[in-house]
C-alpha cells in the first residue's frame, strides 16, 4: 500500500523528522529468500513469493517469530548518492534518505546498519562521502 510515515532521528530522545512516502518500490540492503516474510523496520511485513515481492501485513504482531527485519528506502528521486569508506580503503556505496541535506561536513551520523561516520564532502554532483568512524 502507499503510506506516509515520519520515522524518528533517535529512537530515544529525537521523535519525528525523517518523512517518507512509500509506492510499491523499495531499496533493501538483505537478500530475502522465496517463502520468507521479513520486515520492512517501523513500516511493514513484505513477502517474497515466486521472485517477486508482496505485501503481507502491516502490525508487527503478525511478523513470524524469528522472521528478519531489515532497512529500507523508498525508490524516489529524493534520494542522493552515498559512499562510505571503511577501514580497509574500500568503498560501500548506497543511497542516503533527503534528510541528509541538512548535513554538514564534518557531521558525524549512524548509518544504520554501518555505525557511526563522518561527512567528508559532499561532491559537485551531490554524492554524500563519509568516512566510516566505528559500530
Amino acid at each position: 500500500p502507499e503510506l506516509t510515515i515520519e520515522l524518528d532521528l533517535h529512537p530515544d530522545y529525537r521523535k519525528g523528522g525523517r518523512p517518507f512516502s512509500t509506492h510499491d518500490k523499495f531499496y533493501i540492503q538483505d537478500e530475502i529468500e522465496d517463502g520468507e516474510i521479513v520486515r520492512l523496520i517501523d513500516l511493514m511485513n513484505i513477502k517474497r513469493a515466486k521472485g517477486t515481492y508482496v505485501y503481507h501485513s502491516k502490525d508487527l504482531k503478525d511478523l513470524p517469530e524469528g522472521a528478519k527485519k531489515i532497512h529500507w528506502l523508498p525508490v524516489t528521486d529524493e534520494l542522493e548518492d552515498a559512499e562510505l569508506k571503511m577501514p580497509d580503503n574500500t568503498i560501500v556505496k548506497g543511497f542516503i534518505e533527503p534528510t541528509a541535506m541538512y548535513l554538514k561536513q564534518g557531521s558525524i551520523v549512524q548509518l544504520e546498519r554501518h555505525g557511526f561516520c563522518r561527512l567528508d564532502n559532499i561532491t559537485e554532483h551531490n554524492v554524500y562521502q563519509f568516512w566510516f568512524c566505528h559500530r
